[in-house]
């Protein structure tokens, strides 16, 4: 199996899952009600705890059940992350990987 990511520095692990073979969560995705766009999303966004805690996942994303909102969304978190902390040089090391 081919990990993409595996000559990263500091990686030690990796664990491959198989989610159509776990029960409870084979097929599931995030979806917001009519209003809950605009009235729930925002909320979930926001940092909390003094900027220590960001969430990050496709439900929070305009990419409900697809993976592409998931790793979009974790990219916005980290450069949130990124500018809490001030590390500048490296949001804009990131924003030069990701163009």
């Amino acid at each position: 199996v081919d990990i993409v990511g595996a000559g990263v520095a500091g990686l030690q692990d990796t664990h491959l899952c198989d989610w159509y073979a776990h029960g409870w969560n084979a097929g599931t995705f995030a979806i917001f009600g009519s209003d809950e766009s605009s009235t729930v999303m925002p909320i979930l966004l926001k940092s909390a705890y003094d900027n220590k805690v960001h969430l990050a996942g496709e439900a929070l994303s305009s990419g409900h059940a697809w993976i592409v909102g998931a790793v979009n969304s974790a990219y916005w978190s980290v450069l949130e992350v990124l500018a809490v902390e001030e590390r500048n040089d490296l949001v804009k090391k990131m924003m030069q990987m990701w163009k």
